[in-house]
C-alpha cells in the first residue's frame, strides 16, 4: 500500500529537512509527483470511459483533467484514424451532420483546454482510455500506485532540498536513486501491458501513441 501524502511529508521532514515549512515540502512533492505522472502511462493513473452507459460522454470531449488520450475503439472494431487537428477540422466544417461508424478522430487546441473530436458522429459506442493529471494531494490523500512510485517521489522532492541547502552532489544522488525507482517501475510495467503483444502500428510517422503498444 502506498504512503498518504502527509506520511510522504513526515518521512520528507524526518531525512532533515524539518526546518523547510510543511507547505513547502508538500508543494514540491506534489510538483515531483506531478513530473514523475508525465513520464508514462502509468496503470494507476489511467481511466476508461465511453459514450455509452452512466457517466456518458460526448463528442466533442474536453480533456480537462486528463494530458493525453492513449487509445480510442468502437465496438464494432472498425479502425479510428487519427488525423492531425488541423485536417480533422476541415473535415468537420465541411461536414458536420454525418453519422456512422468512426473513421476519424483529433484532439484540436482551444483555449485553455484540448478537445477530442471524432468525425463522423458516432452511431457506435465509443471507448477511449485518457492519462489523468495528477491533482493536488494533501492531508490523508494516498499517493497512487506502489509503494516504490511514492519512495521515487520523496527521492525526487529530497533532491530538489539537498540542491537548496547546498550539497548538490547529495541531490544528484538522490536525483539517481529516484530515476532508478522509476525506471524499475517502467520496465514491468512495459513487460506486464505488452505481454505477447504486437507493436501498434502508426498512422502519422511523425507522431507516436505513447504507449507504444
Amino acid at each position: 500500500m502506498s504512503l498518504t501524502i502527509t506520511q510522504a511529508d513526515t518521512e520528507l521532514a524526518a531525512r532533515g529537512f524539518d526546518h523547510i515549512t510543511s507547505a513547502r515540502r508538500l508543494s514540491v512533492l506534489n510538483w515531483k509527483l506531478s513530473e514523475a505522472a508525465d513520464m508514462f502511462a502509468w496503470p494507476f493513473y489511467v481511466d476508461e470511459k465511453s459514450n455509452s452507459g452512466g457517466g456518458a460522454i460526448s463528442f466533442p470531449w474536453t480533456m480537462t483533467g486528463y494530458r493525453e488520450v492513449l487509445s480510442i475503439e468502437q465496438d464494432n472494431g472498425g479502425q479510428i484514424n487519427w488525423l492531425d487537428w488541423r485536417d480533422g477540422r476541415r473535415r468537420r466544417y465541411s461536414d458536420s451532420t454525418s453519422s456512422g461508424p468512426v473513421r476519424f478522430a483529433w484532439v484540436e487546441p482551444a483555449v485553455d483546454d484540448m478537445r477530442l473530436h471524432v468525425w463522423p458522429i458516432p452511431t457506435t459506442v465509443v471507448t477511449l482510455t485518457a492519462a489523468q493529471i495528477p491533482t493536488a494531494l494533501s492531508g490523508s490523500n494516498p499517493i497512487p500506485g506502489p509503494e516504490q512510485f511514492a519512495d521515487a517521489v520523496i527521492d525526487a522532492a529530497a533532491a530538489v532540498f539537498y540542491k537548496e541547502d547546498g550539497n548538490p552532489a547529495m541531490g544528484q544522488t538522490y536525483e539517481q536513486m529516484s530515476a532508478a525507482k522509476l525506471g524499475m517501475l517502467i520496465k514491468r510495467y512495459q513487460n506486464t501491458q505488452s505481454a505477447g503483444a504486437q507493436r501498434m502500428p502508426q498512422n502519422r510517422i511523425d507522431e507516436a501513441w505513447t504507449g507504444e503498444w
